[in-house]
């Protein structure tokens, strides 16, 4: 799935030993307040664009840490240590990225004031400068972000919990501790919807994916809430 993390993680996964296919529904749910009512008197008919408001829970580090629970040899540190270092050493802006990277002037300024984070991130703070073909694209916040839950799991392992308890100390430390925390708290700042609770609650699952035939191939697919992708 090209999503960031955390964002959305849609999986499909074939057991070898089981022979089955299996989806998982890592699309992240509205928070608890997100009801219909309260958009309605806010003013919206449908989910606002560019708004804290359209954020849904992280489903990625649950999905991440649940196929490596059931069906992964590789801890966490492993997998995620490749991550770590092209988010500290970057990689070049290539032309798909220049592309829907390619704002203009105004949408570069009017970013800076609507998502200075975002601009930060992806303009390198430098408004007045539209990215170029080749410049260093860096992710040093994204880097942190690994090593500290690298470090967790480490920790963990290193207090004599096994592999599955490990893993467990990630997503804990996501969805209870001190990342749920930063979270609950921006949104709290910024008027937004996500709490501690929701975060704290949140849980994806297993399910049968949808199947169909073409000629002597069977097709899988995730469900319907995978809009097709």
């Amino acid at each position: 799935e090209d999503a960031s993390f955390p964002s959305v993680a849609p999986l499909l996964i074939y057991d070898a030993e089981t022979k089955e296919v299996k989806s998982y529904n890592g699309v992240g749910t509205a928070p608890s307040k997100a009801t219909i009512e309260l958009f309605k008197e806010e003013g919206f008919d449908t989910v606002p664009d560019l708004h804290i408001w359209a954020q849904l829970l992280p489903a990625s580090p649950d999905m991440i840490i649940r196929l490596l629970q059931e069906h992964g040899t590789m801890s966490f540190s492993e997998i995620v240590e490749p991550a770590i270092t092209l988010a500290t050493e970057g990689f070049p802006v290539h032309s798909m990225m220049l592309n829907n990277l390619d704002f203009s002037l105004i949408e570069r300024i009017g970013m800076s004031f609507l998502l200075p984070y975002n601009a930060d991130v992806y303009l390198d703070g430098q408004w007045w400068r539209p990215l170029h073909h080749g410049d260093r694209f860096r992710l040093p916040d994204l880097a942190k972000t690994f090593e500290e839950l690298s470090e967790v799991e480490k920790q963990a392992l290193s207090s004599g919990k096994s592999r599955e308890e490990s893993l467990q100390a990630v997503r804990d430390y996501f969805y209870k501790g001190e990342i749920a925390d930063k979270i609950a708290e921006f949104h709290q700042d910024e008027d937004g919807l996500i709490t501690k609770e929701d975060l704290a609650n949140y849980e994806g699952k297993w399910e049968d994916p949808l199947t169909g035939t073409f000629h002597e191939y069977t097709i899988f697919a995730n469900q319907t809430w995978n809009q097709g992708g």
